[in-house]
């Protein structure tokens, strides 16, 4: 499933979470699986996850932040086809 992490965008649904992963390929991994409540809204603050509750509570999450290894994301779009050149091509 696609979190938001903006902090303002609210959960649509409960679910219980052991890694988030960013867009560009960072991943957060909390120290124990975390459950998150419809309505919770998230925020990375510098190297750590916030959680934001209805109630206007804010909890800090302790886990670990690193790095997976990709050769390209499978978000972006596929590179682009070669330019064609001028001129005849040998075979």
């Amino acid at each position: 499933m696609r979190l938001i992490a903006d902090g303002s965008t609210p959960l649509p649904r409960a679910v219980l979470v052991d890694a988030l992963e960013h867009d560009d390929g960072c991943t957060f991994e909390p120290a124990s699986p975390l459950f998150l409540a419809a309505g919770d809204r998230l925020r990375f603050e510098g190297g750590a996850l916030v959680v934001l509750r209805d109630g206007g509570k804010r909890h800090a999450l302790v886990g670990d932040r690193y790095w997976r290894c990709r050769v390209r994301p499978a978000h972006r779009h596929p590179l682009p086809p070669a330019r064609h050149t001028q001129g005849k091509t040998p075979l």
